[in-house]
């Protein structure tokens, strides 16, 4: 009823309908869209998956050239310092370009390898875009990633040099590497 209340008050009181474009390669995806129809349309939301071949999916995603909405599977927005690059941006499927999300980025950026002062600004960040809405955060598998602890700087992010800052501050502790017998 909740849900009910706040489309009525947006100015849809019967709801409305809209279209998701969603990649058919990712049965898991269309899944989760479905289950998303599903939900929405109990509340008087009419979505449509339209669902397409993977190439056309990446190339509206990489082009923000979507009809209404695109169920792009790209992590969280937890990983706000590639989700939120001024567009044109393919890590950006919303096209969200907002100053706010500027500047909280550029001081996330400058502090990034400084856990203790990074983790406050991403936290802002966190809340600030989740109460613009241009992402709807969906449940994920767990993703497990390993590494040895003789690399330093490293948490097991998927890809070096992603951002367009290079790793040049990774190093590998030698001394700890022999002690643990490598």
């Amino acid at each position: 009823e909740k849900a009910k209340q706040l489309l009525k008050e947006a100015g849809y009181p019967n709801g409305f309908k809209t279209t998701i474009t969603i990649s058919g390669s990712s049965p898991a995806d269309v899944d989760v869209a479905s289950i998303l129809k599903d939900q929405w349309a109990k509340i008087g939301v009419e979505l449509t998956l339209d669902i397409k071949e993977s190439g056309v999916v990446t190339a509206w995603v990489a082009n923000a050239s979507y009809p209404d909405m695109v169920f792009d599977s790209k992590w969280g927005t937890a990983t706000l310092y590639n989700k939120f690059g001024p567009p044109p941006n393919s890590m950006n499927s919303a096209n969200a370009d907002d100053p706010r999300i500027h500047e909280l980025r550029a001081k996330m950026l400058d502090v990034f390898w400084d856990r203790e002062k990074r983790t406050p600004i991403m936290k802002e960040l966190y809340a600030y875009t989740m109460s613009q809405v241009w992402y709807l955060s969906m449940p994920s598998q767990w993703l497990y990633k390993i590494y040895q602890p003789w690399v330093k700087n490293y948490d097991a992010e998927p890809a070096v040099g992603y951002n367009g800052k290079p790793w040049r501050f990774l190093w590998i502790d030698q001394d700890l590497r022999k002690k643990l017998g490598f």
